[in-house]
């Protein structure tokens, strides 16, 4: 007999010998029992022996759930235990399917709401953060009404998938104020016009961007460049005080009143006036910087009368160099103030004795008297109309009673010199014009009357930067955390050649100004770690 209709015969006969789900299974030699849920279905096994029969569960995820449901239950509501043929029948029990999520339906063969199938026969989410919000949202909500998605964007991110970053805000995040706005989420622009009334070079913000912070130009001040800054006249349009300008020319400095509405002028010399345009009658000179003639001691410049300085006894009265009152006295009255008639003069004091000179003053010519001490020798003019004096080295004048070019001091008449006025830092040494002080002529940024200050930025003889600090030479700024690391670093100094700053970045910050975030970090400036 053929194998097929052998296996066909065997498998009536067990299905005729009441084969059920509470009854027997299989042939002799091996029979099993099934229990209520089960029943007595083919295995595929053939032959004369074994099991080609098996007791196998009703329901099954894989046969009655698509293979889309969690778990599957049999439900014996129409199991008839004394009737085999019912436990038997399809239409005698209920299989009940739990569908995944994603699935539905008796069988789970639907995709369930806000999912839909793929070509591959998977339901998959309908929306999703990345698919549907660009990435940019804490939510996603599958609208059933519309069949669109409904993000909830993070930051300030707009539009239906999150995409749009308007240009007021950081382009980076979406989530603070762009460059120059302030006060997030409104993020109003700074503009020089706006909030620095027009007066400023730089508009920015403070480092939380809630205030306009100005750089205001040249001659303004203020938070908002709304006043005029010291040595500047006339709000708004701040005219600079200048010497040319204000002064004829003619101060050591100008500067603005408090009430920055006019300039003061600190005239030179002895020019006064609001403008120093005035020079008074007893001054003269070029530059109103001596006495005018027939005055004396400047800046006082006393005039000189007879009166007041020759006893009534003068014919005139003239200045000694802008130094003293010379008296003209009568005939041989003598002395500075004509109080006396010296006996070198005879008659009415109108002669002068033998070895004097011009009368009617007739003076005997000395180093002591003619020469202030401070010459050589002296000698009258051989017409007894005045005496010659060879000064020593460090003195001058007719009389010898200032110092030489070079020399300060009178009547000590000190040499100047480098070593010993300028702390031998001066390339030349010269005197002022009063020939009291030595003005030294500093070497390369040596400063001081004396030479003797090097500002702590420079090292060696004053002619290179210091350590920290960066130049070109001489300018020598000095490095600092807040301004050249962004004020994100631990330490900062120059790069060695004085060319520019080094910064060590505190933790989370890199950059050679410290001023993005490191790898693990996000959010500059506040760069959160990850």
């Amino acid at each position: 007999m053929p194998p097929q209709l052998t296996r066909w015969i065997i498998t009536i006969c067990l299905y005729t010998v009441g084969v059920h789900a509470a009854g027997k299974c299989g042939f002799s030699p091996v029979v099993e029992d099934c229990e209520a849920s089960y029943g007595c279905f083919e295995t595929g096994v053939g032959g004369d022996v074994g099991i080609p029969f098996k007791c196998q569960p009703f329901c099954s995820t894989i046969t009655k759930c698509n293979n889309h449901a969690k778990s599957v239950t049999f439900i014996p509501d129409k199991c008839n235990q004394n009737e085999p043929y019912d436990c038997n029948s399809a239409d005698t029990h209920e299989c009940r399917c739990e569908c995944n999520d994603e699935w539905t339906g008796a069988t789970c063969d639907t995709c369930a709401t806000s999912y839909h199938l793929l070509a591959t026969g998977d339901c998959v989410p309908i929306c999703s953060i990345a698919g549907s919000c660009s990435g940019r949202a804490t939510s996603v909500t599958y609208i059933v009404a519309t069949g669109g998605c409904d993000c909830d964007c993070t930051g300030s991110y707009s539009g239906d998938d999150c995409s749009i970053c308007e240009p007021i805000y950081d382009q980076t995040s979406c989530d603070k104020c762009a460059l120059n706005h302030i006060n997030y989420p409104t993020c109003t622009e700074c503009t020089i016009a706006g909030d620095c009334n027009g007066h400023a070079t730089v508009v920015s913000t403070d480092a939380m961007q809630t205030t306009c912070t100005c750089s205001c130009s040249d001659g303004f001040e203020g938070e908002y460049c709304t006043a005029c800054s010291e040595g500047y006249i006339s709000y708004p349009t701040c005219q600079q005080c200048t010497s040319a300008d204000h002064c004829n020319n003619r101060a050591a400095s100008v500067t603005s009143d408090s009430s920055k509405t006019s300039c003061v002028c600190s005239c030179v010399n002895s020019y006064s006036g609001s403008s120093c345009e005035t020079c008074n009658s007893e001054f003269g000179g070029s530059n109103c910087d001596e006495c005018s003639v027939g005055h004396i001691n400047y800046p006082t410049c006393t005039k000189c009368t007879s009166v007041d300085h020759c006893n009534g006894h003068a014919d005139s009265v003239t200045d000694n160099g802008r130094l003293s009152c010379s008296c003209s006295c009568r005939n041989e009255w003598s002395g500075p103030t004509c109080d006396t008639c010296d006996v070198k003069y005879e008659g009415d004091c109108d002669k002068c004795s033998v070895g004097y000179i011009n009368y009617p003053t007739c003076t005997q010519c000395t180093i002591n008297d003619h020469c202030s001490n401070h010459a050589s020798s002296v000698s009258d003019d051989g017409m007894r109309g005045s005496c010659q004096c060879t000064c020593l080295p460090s003195f001058t004048g007719t009389d010898c009673s200032e110092c030489a070019n070079g020399h300060i001091g009178y009547p000590a008449c000190t040499e100047c010199t480098a070593k010993d006025h300028c702390s031998d830092h001066a390339d030349t040494v010269m005197t002022d014009p009063t020939k009291q002080n030595c003005i030294c002529d500093c070497r390369n940024q040596w400063n001081g009357i004396n030479c003797n200050s090097c500002d702590i930025m420079y090292e060696g003889d004053c002619d290179s930067c210091s350590v920290g600090y960066f130049g070109p030479y001489p300018t020598c700024t000095l490095c600092t955390v807040a301004t050249h690391c962004s004020n994100h670093a631990s330490a900062v100094t120059d790069d060695g050649m004085r060319k520019t700053c080094s910064c060590t970045c505190e933790d989370g910050f890199e950059g050679t100004d410290c001023s993005k975030c490191s790898a693990g970090h996000i959010n500059y400036p506040t760069c959160t770690e990850c």
